[in-house]
């Protein structure tokens, strides 16, 4: 072999790399965070790189919410491996944020059909890890194009949250009668649901118990803190194998 034609199999080569979405010069990029004159959070993360931030494969603790990356390695007794809250390290899951679905392993990140209420919720957890943590960047996908721009499903999604906080509807008093449970999963117990007089984001004077919530014409349902005078209630259940007295709960789906 030439001389000539190493040197261009070695320029093919490295392009091959350069071009590759999820290839070596995206983590490359991810570890260094991108350009040098870029902020840290504009910095663009491939979804190989995020689920490589798990804990395991890295010491870093990366997830991300409506495609916004937060590093939260710093609340390790939460998010670390084996944690409670270790399901939402590495990827995006965003939808279970509201749903509790802790089994998802397709379209985590997708909140069609969610609704006005529920997305409110999102953006209030959103916040919260803005205050919490520190945001590092994007994830390119779903919401945000490789330059960081919106993808028209982001542009969609954003129109949604704005109509959604624009609303003033029976949702909104249904959440206040109806508050949603507290929410974590273990790997033996499976998903816990509790009630306690602040969960849900509704401060309150009582607790409740946690049930089955369906709202009108739904055969979806979530969790929610019930008081005594709702139990029977047509539009709520009692999870199987709990104890319809106790405030906390735990099952697998």
């Amino acid at each position: 072999m030439s001389r000539e034609t190493v040197i261009i199999s070695i320029w093919v080569l490295l392009i091959g790399i350069y071009l590759a979405k999820d290839g070596l010069y995206g983590i490359y990029k991810d570890i260094k965070g991108g350009r040098a004159d870029e902020e840290p959070i504009n910095r663009m993360l491939t979804k190989y790189s995020l689920a490589q931030s798990d804990g395991k494969e890295s010491p870093y603790l990366y997830l991300s919410i409506l495609g916004k990356v937060f590093d939260v390695t710093k609340g390790k007794k939460h998010y670390g491996p084996g944690a409670s809250y270790n399901y939402f390290v590495g990827k995006d899951a965003t939808r279970n944020f509201v749903d509790g679905n802790f089994e998802c392993k397709k379209d985590c990140d997708d909140v069609t059909g969610l609704t006005a209420q529920e997305l409110r919720t999102l953006v209030n957890w959103e916040k919260f890890y803005k205050k919490s943590y520190k945001q590092i960047g994007k994830l390119i996908g779903k919401y945000y194009k490789q330059d960081g721009t919106l993808t028209p499903y982001g542009k969609e999604v954003h129109k949604l949250i704005k109509n959604a906080f624009k609303e003033e509807t029976e949702e909104d008093r249904i959440k206040m009668r109806y508050p949603g449970c507290n929410l974590e999963w273990d790997l033996d117990r499976g998903t816990h649901v509790w009630c306690s007089d602040k969960s849900g984001g509704i401060k309150r004077n009582w607790v409740g118990v946690p049930r089955k919530f369906f709202s009108p014409g739904s055969t979806k349902h979530r969790c929610a803190c019930v008081q005594d005078e709702d139990l029977n209630a047509g539009n709520v259940k009692e999870y199987e194998k709990c104890d319809p007295k106790s405030a906390h709960c735990y099952f697998k789906e």
